[in-house]
């Protein structure tokens, strides 16, 4: 999904919707939070399996590997879209040799 994002130059609802969150209709703040605890809860479950399976090699708990892998990939998608650059690309390949 995130490289269709990238080719694309667009960012994700996550990336466009968390500046705003203050700003944002309480059944919005609602919604965009039930949807970052979807997405990391997913990455969560799919790390510490991957971790149990030694197809994944990191330090610590998933569940902080998955707040790290979602913030770089978000922010990447974010700095590419402005940088026009490989950004993502290097900061995914980075993510993938864990």
């Amino acid at each position: 999904m995130h490289d269709s994002f990238v080719q694309q130059h667009w960012t994700c609802i996550v990336g466009s919707l968390s500046p705003a969150y203050d700003s944002l209709p309480e059944n919005m703040q609602k919604e965009l939070q039930n949807l970052i605890n979807t997405i990391l809860n997913w990455l969560t479950v799919l790390l510490d399996k991957g971790k149990k399976n030694k197809a994944f090699h990191f330090k610590g708990n998933a569940k902080d590997q998955a707040n790290m892998t979602h913030s770089a990939l978000l922010s990447s998608l974010q700095m590419n879209k402005v940088l026009r650059n490989d950004i993502y690309t290097s900061i995914q390949a980075k993510l993938l040799s864990l």
